[in-house]
């Protein structure tokens, strides 16, 4: 029995150890969450001895200079890049370091320092533009970006995220410049450009960008007419504007070009409708029906037009529903 219970004694007064680092991580958070940074940095110091992490490093250098201990934080990322290499997120965080303690000029070397050790790869690329943009650097992060795309094989990788940059900094006509460099190289993104742009832009309202856009996707329409995706943006912008007017003569000029067949016009129609410009959307279907019988929207659209006609009247709700003859659509 004696083996038995010595066993049961050994994992009893072992199990608190194994615990303890799960118990430092919780308090190192709460007191980081709370503010309280001299805490934290006792707890992040014993966990980043155990386990120097990614996570841990970041956590304890971000509660030294929230102290602020600039000296103990400097050495700490000192100690790292002996750890790590040129790491050049390493340097941006040297640079930070610099920063706040007045040594401006060595911070703008470890900058620079940091841009130049950047690697071609997207993981490398964005871990500095990313460091950057957390210090609100974004001239930098634009930069770590911009040089990505010089260095990397794929020179449109990161089109999305400098558009983003600009319309971050208020730069409206390179924000636009941008995005529509991505549509022109990788039109799935298409989505991501416009839920995008719905964020920056106040398109019901009289806002000076939507005018930017459209000058810009006027521009790209007629430097390029056969591409599509720029017709189909200005559409786009058109509608959110709700000036489904002009909306439907880019609609039937862009369905021409394409020989669509009405579809998108047809889709333009029920958007008029659920807003209740029912000559509008009387329109739409009146040219899809003028197309022929041999086109597929054909029998849609007469159906359709009666229905926005009807709708469109004014004493319609005095009125008895209106009832076709039979083969009055064919």
């Amino acid at each position: 029995m004696r083996p038995a219970l010595l066993l049961l004694l050994l994992i009893s007064t072992a199990t608190p150890l194994f615990a303890q680092p799960g118990a430092d991580e919780q308090l190192a958070a709460q007191y980081f969450q709370q503010g309280d940074y001299s805490k934290a940095v006792l707890y992040y110091e014993r966990l980043y001895k155990q386990q120097p992490t990614d996570y841990y490093y970041e956590q304890l250098l971000k509660s030294q200079l929230g102290v602020p201990d600039l000296e103990t934080a400097r050495k700490l990322v000192r100690d790292r890049m002996r750890r790590n290499g040129d790491d050049p997120k390493l340097m941006t965080d040297m640079g930070h370091v610099l920063e706040l303690a007045g040594e401006n000029d060595k911070a703008q070397k470890e900058y620079e320092r940091a841009l130049k050790a950047m690697r071609g790869d997207q993981s490398s690329v964005r871990s500095v533009a990313n460091a950057f943009q957390a210090l609100n650097k974004l001239d930098l992060a634009l930069a770590a970006y911009e040089r990505g795309q010089r260095i990397s094989s794929d020179g449109m990788g990161y089109l999305f995220e400098i558009a983003q940059l600009h319309g971050l900094k208020g730069d409206t006509p390179k924000m636009v410049s941008a995005y529509m460099d991505l549509l022109g190289a990788n039109e799935s993104y298409l989505q991501a450009v416009q839920n995008s742009l719905s964020r920056q832009i106040e398109f019901e309202l009289a806002d000076a960008r939507s005018e930017v856009l459209r000058t810009e996707l006027l521009r790209r329409i007629q430097r390029d007419p056969s591409r599509a995706i720029y017709a189909e943006m200005l559409i786009w912008m058109l509608i959110q504007q709700k000036d489904l007017v002009a909306a439907f003569t880019q609609a039937k000029a862009l369905d021409k070009r394409m020989d669509e067949g009405g579809a998108r016009v047809m889709e333009l129609a029920r958007i008029a409708e659920a807003n209740r410009e029912y000559g509008t959307a009387f329109k739409c279907y009146d040219y899809v029906i003028n197309l022929g019988r041999n086109d597929a929207n054909y029998f849609q659209a007469r159906t359709g037009a009666v229905h926005a006609r009807y709708l469109s009247l004014p004493s319609r709700r005095w009125m008895r529903p209106i009832r076709c003859p039979p083969n009055s659509l064919t």
